[in-house]
């Protein structure tokens, strides 16, 4: 199969230009596909989108397929009615050349809670009933995670071991046991991941239709607390000490 001859540029999300404090998939983003399509480059390589672990790294991401909720934009957030404008008046003062992580999070975390909150009381019709589709598909180990404490030990720069993990969680047989009720943080991530899909979507999309087309890198590096490696899977060979490399 060939490929034509093509080029593009490597940039991280993150490294957009925005007011808070961390590139997202707001307008930095859309103006930088503009510029790419402009120069007449076909494509845009990400490096990993997921949620971060260690050092705030996108090698290290609690999951192989879940979205990084610092990369939703607050201004689409607003435009599509699910974040009060006023929300955004008071933006703390954040460096513009270096993302400031620690101050980020508390930010963003304020804000996407906020957003949760009002998307409950105001959100359409229509909105909630793409979120209620799209919870219905979340898979069980994301809540497992959460009622066990693994992402708040690492969130606290704590290590948590996998072994502790496994045995809060249990055998396979017994994840498909477990149900209701869920954390009650659950339903708040699980809108995260909604509004990231939501962005990413909207923002692939306008890539395509300007002729970019956009690359790797895919999340192989599995971080050893994250879902895949949680799982009972045949996708993900977890190693140790004890093992040989090969």
């Amino acid at each position: 199969m060939g490929f034509p001859r093509s080029s593009g540029i490597l940039c991280h999300p993150t490294s957009f230009p925005s007011r808070y404090g961390i590139g997202d998939l707001g307008r930095g983003a859309y103006d930088f596909l503009d510029w790419l399509a402009a120069a007449k480059q076909q494509l845009w390589q990400v490096l990993p989108l997921g949620p971060t672990g260690y050092g705030d790294s996108p090698y290290q991401s609690f999951s192989a397929f879940a979205g990084n909720p610092l990369l939703i934009s607050p201004d689409i957030l607003v435009g599509a009615g699910l974040l009060p404008a006023e929300a955004l008046l008071d933006v703390p003062d954040l460096p513009p050349q270096r993302v400031d992580f620690g101050a980020v999070i508390k930010y963003k975390q304020t804000l996407l809670r906020l957003s949760y909150e009002h998307f409950q009381a105001h959100a359409t019709a229509d909105q909630r009933s793409d979120f209620s589709t799209f919870v219905s598909g979340t898979r069980l180990v994301g809540r497992l995670r959460t009622l066990h404490g693994v992402e708040s030990s690492l969130r606290r720069r704590q290590p948590a071991t996998t072994g502790r993990a496994r045995s809060c969680c249990g055998s396979p047989a017994r994840w498909r046991t477990i149900g209701p009720p869920w954390p009650k943080a659950q339903p708040i991530r699980s809108n995260l991941q909604w509004l990231f899909i939501q962005q990413w979507g909207a923002l692939k999309s306008y890539a395509n239709r300007h002729g970019v087309h956009i690359i790797g890198d895919i999340p192989v590096f599995c971080f050893r607390r994250q879902r895949r490696c949680l799982e009972p899977s045949r996708a993900v060979q977890v190693w140790t000490r004890k093992d040989t490399p090969r």
